[in-house]
């Protein structure tokens, strides 16, 4: 019989843990490119203490700037 493996959630902090600002690239409009600069909230695992951005589910995270 295996082991009994108990995964255990991370509880995220509803408080922000601050804030900071990311740029993104988009496609170039009218041959300029287009930057949009986007204010991310932080949150802080209170299990681990590790922080993590909310998530922007219609930005593709490779367009980076």
């Amino acid at each position: 019989m295996p082991a009994l493996v108990v995964i255990r959630r991370s509880r995220w902090s509803r408080a922000t843990h601050g804030a900071q600002s990311q740029t993104y690239r988009d496609a170039p409009s009218h041959g300029k490119p287009v930057r949009i600069r986007i204010l991310r909230k932080r949150y802080r695992c209170q299990d681990c203490e590790q922080t993590a951005f909310d998530p922007i589910p219609d930005l593709d995270g490779k367009r980076r700037a």
